[in-house]
């Protein structure tokens, strides 16, 4: 499974919608989390993008200055990641 990363600042909601709205990348594992959430940068978006390599070309079409790479990407995902965890283990308390 591709997969890839996006940084957003406030004033690019209109990217954001851009990229949700498309067919294919809707289709996808896609999670947003604010940057102040997971101790990355207060005023960001990030998004994480997990599917096919179509949705992911279709992605970098769409906001090829806003993804994540190298070092950053691997600390925004492992965050993503862990915040997703957390979360899903806390819903599986509250149903014990």
């Amino acid at each position: 499974m591709a997969q890839i990363i996006l940084e957003l600042k406030p004033s690019e909601k209109a990217l954001e919608k851009e990229i949700l709205s498309d067919d294919v990348i809707s289709r996808q594992s896609i999670t947003i989390r604010d940057g102040k959430v997971l101790g990355l940068a207060e005023d960001k978006e990030y998004i994480l993008i997990e599917g096919s390599e179509e949705a992911i070309e279709r992605v970098k079409g769409i906001a090829p200055n806003n993804i994540l790479s190298g070092k950053w990407a691997a600390e925004a995902y492992e965050k993503l990641k862990s915040e997703e965890e957390d979360a899903a283990s806390g819903m599986g308390f509250i149903f014990q």
